[in-house]
């Protein structure tokens, strides 16, 4: 079976409209964030870079640990560091499932005391009737 070209095309608009990260396991997302702000980078980088991306943030506490974990309904990855300092949690977005469903996705930057980056912690919760 063809696919219409008008189908594959609105498609790839709408990947990138919603930013195809996204569209990514816990694992995916995480490794991708990982390559623009590597271990090590400072808080103030990565704030630059959430800030540049328009995403709502805030710096809290940390409660973790928390183990990587894929259930029914929610994937998590990363969030192991246990010399937490200081968090900046951001709302990357949602994607869709299907029509009632769909995935909300935080990411959590997770530093320590010298304000550098130990680990980016990823939570992708299913949420639907």
């Amino acid at each position: 079976m063809k696919v219409p070209s008008f189908l594959i095309s609105l498609l790839l608009s709408v990947c990138f409209l919603q930013g195809c990260m996204l569209h990514q396991s816990a694992d995916g997302i995480r490794s991708s964030l990982l390559k623009r702000t590597p271990i090590g980078t400072r808080y103030e980088s990565v704030e630059a870079y959430v800030k540049s991306q328009g995403w709502s943030w805030e710096a809290s506490s940390w409660k973790g640990p928390y183990p990587t974990i894929k259930l029914n309904g929610l994937e998590r990855s990363g969030g192991s560091a246990t010399n937490v300092s200081k968090q900046m949690g951001a709302y990357l977005g949602d994607t869709t499932v299907l029509p009632l469903f769909q995935w909300q996705i935080s990411g959590y930057w997770l530093f320590g005391a010298e304000n550098e980056l130990l680990d980016i912690y990823i939570s992708k919760r299913e949420m639907g009737p």
